[in-house]
C-alpha cells in the first residue's frame, strides 16, 4: 500500500494510506483520494510506470486533446479530477437547480471522477501493458498503408487481431455468451482467457474502485456541512487569439455530495457495493434532465427524490433506505457528531452483497447477437427493465436494497431502477444481466449495472476496462455542458426566425474544424438555443425562439447543435426514438469533439 507520491508543494505523502489520525475535514487527503485516476489506470500510452512510482498525479497527457491553463494558478497535479459530467451518460445532474440564475445554471452541473486502487491497478499493469490497443489491425497498418486499414484502434470488436486487453474481453464475452462461466467472478484465471481481477483475502486488499460525485456550493450554503476539496476541472472555450476552441482547466473548491465504492474479496468474487450520501443534498434542490444518443437533453429538469418506505416500488423514483441501514445510520451520525466529524452529514444508502435473482413477468425479448445495432440491444434492455416493472414489489421483499441506488450517482429512472441488460442488449435471451457460481441472474441495482460490464462488455464488473464512451481518455468533460451534436440533422421553427451568419469563404466552404468554431462561438455570443451548420454558413435561432416551435429533419450537409437547456426537438419517425436509445449513450465508441 506504500506508493509514495509527491504533492505539488514538494511534501512526499504515500499513496493508499492514511494522512490524518482525525476523522476527517475538508481539505484533509483521504485514503481513496490517492488511488490511481482512470487516466493513470488506462493513459494514452503503454501502462507501464509501477505504482510505487507514480509520483504525484498530473493529467497534462491524460487526453489526446491539449490543456491549456484557464487562469495563471491552475495546477493539474490536484487529487481530484472532475472529468465527468454525466452518469453515465444517461443524465446531467445539477445542484440547486432553481437557485440560480439562468446563466450560471450550468455552474450547478454536478461533476464526477472515478478512481481505483494498487491492486486494480498493478493487475492491469502486470497484465495488459498495451490497455489502450484494441483492434490491432487499424494501429498497425494506419501508418504503413491507411487505405487499407480496418475498425479503431479505440475500438475493441471484431476486427482482429486485438490489444491484450481487448482480446481477453472479446473471448469472456465469447465464452459467457456460450454458457461457459468458468472464468465469471472468479479471483484469478488466465489473463489471456478473461479479466479476473484479484480478490481481498486478509493479505491484500484485492480491487477497489471509487467514483465520487462533487459539486460548488452557493455561497449562501454553509460549507462547513460538506467535505470539500479542492479539485481540476475544464471548460472548453473560445479562443480569440487562435480563433479556435481550447480545453481549458481550473481549480475550485467542490464539495462532495454521493461516493460509490466497489471491492471484490474472496468471499464476493462478484464484489461487494456500498454506496454513501450526504444528508442534506437530497434537500438542495438537486434536479436532473435525460440525455439521449446524441447527448441532447429529452426532458425537462426533475427533481432528483427518494421515495419513502411507504410507497417504494414506485420504479420512476430512488427507492427508500433499508430501515436496517437507517438504524445503523442513526447510531453512527451520534457517535460522530460527538467528534465534530463532517462525517456526521453523510448516510450509508446501501450494501449489496450476495447476488439476488428476481424474475419477470413479461416475455423476454429476442437474444441479442454481438453485431446488433447499438439502438436495438438498447431496446431490449429497456423491454427487459419494464417486464419487471410487476414484479417490483417482490424483488424489494427478496432484498429491500435490491434497485439500491445512489441519489447523486444513479438518478434518473434507468439508472435507479435498474434490472436486466440494460445498455448491454440480452446476452442469454432471459433478462438475466450477471453470472455467479455458474449461473446467471437478474439482479438489480449497483450489481446489476455492473453485471453488464461482466456479461456484456467482458470486463469482470468493471466499467473503467472496457473500450466506450472513448476510453482512453479522449477529452475531459466539461463543466459546461456540450453542446448536442446531431450530425446530419437540420433545425427548422414555426417562427422562421433563425438568424443567417455567413462565415468567410475559408471557414465554411466544408464543414471543417474552423467552420464549427465559427459558428459555435456565433452562437455563443448570441445567447442561441440552437443552430445548423452548413457550407453556406450559419443559421442562429436565438433564445426568444420558443424551443417548442423547434423540430428537427434530415439533411444532407448540415449538422444541428443544441444547447444546454434545449429539449430535443421532435424528429420525423424514420429519425432516433429517443426512449429507446438515450442510456445508449455509454455505447458511444468515440467522444464527440464539437
Amino acid at each position: 500500500m506504500n506508493r509514495k507520491a509527491a504533492q505539488p508543494d514538494g511534501q512526499t505523502i504515500p499513496r493508499g494510506t492514511p494522512q490524518s489520525d482525525a476523522l476527517g475535514g475538508s481539505n484533509d487527503l483521504l485514503v481513496w483520494q490517492t488511488y490511481a485516476h482512470k487516466t493513470e489506470l488506462r493513459p494514452n500510452a503503454p501502462l507501464t510506470l509501477p505504482w510505487d512510482k507514480l509520483g504525484a498525479p498530473t493529467y497534462a497527457n491524460a487526453y489526446q486533446v491539449t490543456l491549456y491553463k484557464g487562469t495563471g494558478d491552475a495546477q493539474l497535479g490536484l487529487w481530484n479530477n472532475l472529468d465527468e459530467d454525466s452518469e453515465i451518460a444517461s443524465c446531467q445532474l445539477f445542484g440547486q437547480y432553481a437557485q440560480q440564475p439562468r446563466a450560471r445554471r450550468q455552474d450547478s452541473l454536478v461533476l464526477f471522477e472515478a478512481k481505483v486502487n494498487r491492486d486494480e491497478y498493478e493487475y492491469i499493469r502486470q497484465n495488459y501493458p498495451d490497455q489502450n490497443v484494441g483492434n490491432l489491425n487499424a494501429l498497425t497498418t494506419k501508418v504503413n498503408n491507411p487505405e487499407k486499414a480496418s475498425g479503431s484502434s479505440s475500438e475493441c470488436d471484431g476486427t482482429g487481431p486485438h490489444g491484450s486487453l481487448c482480446t481477453a474481453q472479446l473471448n469472456a464475452q465469447n465464452d459467457i455468451r456460450n454458457g461457459k462461466y468458468d472464468h465469471a467472478a472468479q479471483c484469478s484465471c488466465p489473463p489471456d482467457q478473461a479479466i479476473c481481477l484479484p480478490c481481498g483475502d486478509g493479505a491484500n486488499e484485492g480491487a477497489i474502485e471509487v467514483k465520487a460525485a462533487w459539486r460548488k456550493l452557493l455561497k449562501s450554503e454553509d460549507a462547513t456541512q460538506y467535505y470539500t476539496s479542492k479539485a481540476v476541472y475544464y471548460q472548453y472555450e473560445y479562443d480569440p487569439e487562435s480563433q479556435t476552441y481550447k480545453y481549458k482547466y481550473y481549480n475550485d473548491t467542490f464539495a462532495l455530495i454521493g461516493l460509490h465504492i466497489i471491492r471484490k474479496l474472496k468471499n464476493y468474487p462478484d464484489f461487494v457495493f456500498t454506496s454513501f450520501e450526504h444528508v442534506g443534498e437530497a434537500s438542495a434542490g438537486d434536479q436532473y434532465v435525460t440525455l439521449d444518443n446524441d447527448g441532447a437533453e429529452t426532458s425537462a429538469p426533475t427533481l432528483a427524490t427518494r421515495q419513502s418506505a411507504a410507497s417504494n416500488d414506485d420504479r420512476k423514483q430512488n427507492h427508500a433506505i433499508p430501515e436496517q441501514i437507517q438504524r445503523v445510520n442513526a447510531l453512527m451520525r451520534q457517535q460522530l457528531r460527538g467528534f465534530s466529524s463532517v462525517w456526521a452529514n453523510y448516510q450509508l444508502i446501501g450494501v449489496q452483497a450476495d447476488m439476488t435473482n428476481c424474475g419477470i413477468t413479461g416475455t423476454p425479448p429476442p437474444k441479442a447477437n454481438p453485431g446488433d445495432p447499438d439502438d436495438i440491444k438498447v431496446k431490449a434492455g429497456l423491454t427487459c427493465i419494464s417486464d419487471q416493472d410487476g414484479n417490483a414489489s417482490s424483488c424489494l421483499k427478496m432484498d429491500p436494497n435490491y434497485y439500491m441506488a445512489n441519489l447523486f450517482v444513479e438518478t434518473d429512472k434507468f439508472l435507479n431502477n435498474f434490472s436486466g441488460p440494460g445498455f448491454g442488449g440480452n446476452t442469454f435471451g432471459t433478462c438475466d444481466n450477471a453470472v455467479y457460481g455458474g449461473k446467471t441472474y437478474n439482479m438489480g441495482g449497483c450489481k446489476g449495472c455492473h453485471g453488464v460490464a461482466q456479461t456484456a462488455f467482458g470486463t469482470d464488473f468493471s466499467f473503467l476496462l472496457d473500450f466506450g464512451q472513448g476510453k482512453p481518455g479522449v477529452t475531459p468533460d466539461t463543466l459546461q455542458p456540450s453542446y448536442a451534436d446531431l450530425t446530419g440533422m437540420k433545425v427548422s421553427s414555426s417562427t422562421a426566425s433563425a438568424t443567417p451568419v455567413p462565415g468567410p469563404g475559408q471557414e465554411c466552404a466544408s464543414l471543417t474544424d474552423k467552420c464549427f468554431d465559427f459558428c459555435r462561438y456565433q452562437c455563443e455570443t448570441k445567447a442561441c438555443v440552437a443552430y445548423n451548420v452548413s457550407k453556406a454558413g450559419c443559421e442562429i435561432f436565438p433564445q426568444d425562439v420558443p424551443m417548442s416551435s423547434l423540430s428537427l429533419t434530415g439533411a444532407a450537409g448540415y449538422s444541428a447543435l443544441l444547447a444546454p437547456g434545449t429539449i430535443r426537438p421532435p424528429t420525423p419517425k424514420t429519425g432516433h426514438p429517443q426512449e429507446a436509445v438515450f442510456p445508449g449513450g455509454y455505447l458511444r465508441r468515440s467522444e464527440r469533439k464539437h
